[in-house]
């Protein structure tokens, strides 16, 4: 980063910006109308409408069901849930406007950092590596950092409530984001206090900027410690401790080299996502470190707010993103390490750039990035039209699935599977639990003792109430005699009397959620209670088995 504070953008600059997030969100709204590759049964996406479906059901997460992330993405759906009810189209038209929003907010923190033609490669990245499964909770962990760096050296009011209430967003969209968002605004602002040789500002204002970051995230803080109150501290504490004893259960090894077989583009693509995070991470903190030391000591300007508050980011990310280095995992810290790198960037431009240089070499970048967006939009466009021409895929009618492109097997086999349920239990308010299969020999056997995921848009699918308040699985949790026996508890609490299992098949991974030797407790209670009354589809390969209680 330089030595003197960067100009701020343009209001050119800012038009371009904000068409560029429109296109973003173009290019992620038409993606999210196919399901052309995922398959009937999109995991993440289907619990996340299904809290939405426990919210407007009266539901409370962690008193009546135990939640995978925060409520507020779900609070966000309920107007649409209660006008079209959930909708997979209209979680990822959310999710596409939080990429659009982070596109141009990412870009904007570059451009403060002095970025100049690099602050287009940040729009670039994430419109390239964001997915479906792209959690809104990134937004507003940059945006809080936009915001505090915008409050100045004077540390207006304004954008410190600001940062703190976006901070507090995130609490509640994913808790552990928003601490960090917290800890990193927090941290980003004494660090500015400390490598200032003639003491910046005084610790009092200090205390009263935090005060106004706590003021703006009270509000968010409160509405989940109510949450949590209501749920019982015990049941959420008990919740905590299991989700990090299940971790190695899902932990994944570190791709550091790409594969042997690697095409040049996607050796270059691996050393962007696996790398940069891992060297942005390990450079970034120790030049900022060492330009702070120079400017306690009298040589040179310090280190900007925001570098720091990015940098922190990204040292709180990179745990989350080399446990399972997916890409829904990596997308934050590379969105971090895209950020520092960009304005570091900056610096080499307008050392050895002209500004007439630099601003073709940006207008070329920034048309570059459009253009792709552009073909990007189509591309998926003329895919689904192609796909539906040729009769191979319908535009569904299913519940959660209305308008999204599904293969014409999908939606006959979901339609069987409804009509399946509803013969067997005719009352629309039967509650079912939807569990795991195998298939052992020539017969499908539960299998609760091995989990990877589970199929939760099933219960999406059948929009009955859910009978038990674990809707997701979780290996190293679901596989575990405690969750067990919850389950079963709630199966008869419940009066459950319809189970559907599903064959779903789930890939197997270099980690403990391969190990076969959970409980066994669910699997023989639901052998010795419910006996298979319907395979679904008939006469093929199933991928459904509907059970009911024997003698009922």
């Amino acid at each position: 980063m330089d030595t003197t504070r960067p100009h701020p953008p343009s209001r050119r600059t800012g038009l371009a910006l904000a068409a560029l997030g429109l296109l973003v969100l173009l290019a992620r709204g038409a993606e999210a109308t196919s399901l052309l590759a995922q398959g009937l049964c999109p995991y993440d996406e289907g619990f996340a409408l299904l809290e939405g479906v426990r919210l407007a059901s009266g539901e409370l997460p962690w008193r009546d069901y135990d939640p995978v992330y925060g409520p507020l993405e779900a609070a966000l759906l309920l107007p649409f849930d209660g006008l079209f009810g959930p909708q997979l189209l209209t979680l990822r038209l959310l999710r596409a406007m939080a990429v659009a929003g982070l596109a141009v907010v990412a870009a904007g923190c570059a451009l403060r950092l002095g970025a100049r033609a690099a602050a287009w490669l940040v729009p670039l990245t994430v419109a390239a590596h964001s997915t479906e499964l792209t959690h809104p909770v990134v937004l507003p962990v940059f945006a809080s950092a936009l915001a505090a760096d915008l409050a100045g050296p004077s540390l207006r009011r304004g954008p410190l409530v600001a940062a703190g209430a976006l901070a507090g967003a995130a609490l509640l969209l994913r808790l552990e984001f928003g601490l960090l968002a917290l800890g990193a605004l927090a941290g980003a602002l004494a660090l500015e206090r400390l490598q200032s040789r003639e003491g910046g500002a005084p610790w009092p204002a200090l205390a009263r900027a935090a005060g106004w970051a706590a003021a703006g995230a009270a509000p968010f803080a409160g509405a989940w410690a109510a949450l949590a109150l209501a749920g019982g501290p015990a049941r959420v504490l008990e919740l905590a401790r299991a989700t990090r004893a299940s971790m190695p259960f899902r932990e994944l090894p570190y791709p550091l080299l790409p594969p042997a077989s690697a095409a040049l583009s996607d050796v270059v693509d691996h050393l962007l996502v696996f790398w940069l995070p891992l060297a942005a991470g390990a450079l970034a903190p120790a030049a900022l470190l060492w330009r702070g030391v120079r400017a306690r000591r009298g040589g040179g300007a310090p280190a900007p707010r925001l570098a720091l508050h990015l940098a922190l980011l990204l040292l709180g990310l990179l745990p989350y993103a080399t446990w399972r280095p997916d890409a829904s995992h990596l997308f934050p810290a590379l969105c971090a390490a895209v950020t520092l790198s960009a304005g570091a960037l900056g610096l080499l431009e307008r050392r050895h750039l002209a500004p007439r240089v630099s601003r073709g070499l940006g207008l070329a970048l920034a048309a570059a990035v459009a253009l792709g967006l552009v073909a990007r939009t189509a591309g998926a466009l003329l895919e689904r039209a192609a796909a539906l021409e040729d009769g191979s895929f319908v535009s569904s009618r299913l519940r959660g699935l209305r308008g999204v492109a599904i293969s014409a097997r999908d939606e006959a086999d979901a339609l069987a599977l409804l009509r399946a349920v509803d013969a067997l239990a005719p009352a629309p308010d039967a509650p079912v639990f939807v569990g795991n299969a195998v298939l052992h020999g020539h017969q499908v056997v539960p299998q609760h003792a091995c989990v990877f995921i589970n199929d939760a848009f099933t219960y999406v699918l059948l929009g009955r109430p859910i009978g038990v308040r674990h809707h997701c699985f979780v290996p190293g949790i679901t596989t575990t005699e405690a969750t067990q026996r919850e389950l079963l508890a709630d199966l008869e609490a419940r009066d459950v009397r319809v189970v559907v299992l599903s064959l779903t098949s789930y890939p197997e991974e270099p980690n403990r959620s391969r190990e076969r030797d959970g409980a066994r407790l669910l699997d023989r209670a639901l052998v010795a209670t419910f006996e298979k009354r319907a395979e679904v589809p008939p006469g093929g390969a199933p991928r459904w088995i509907v059970l009911t209680r024997r003698g009922r």
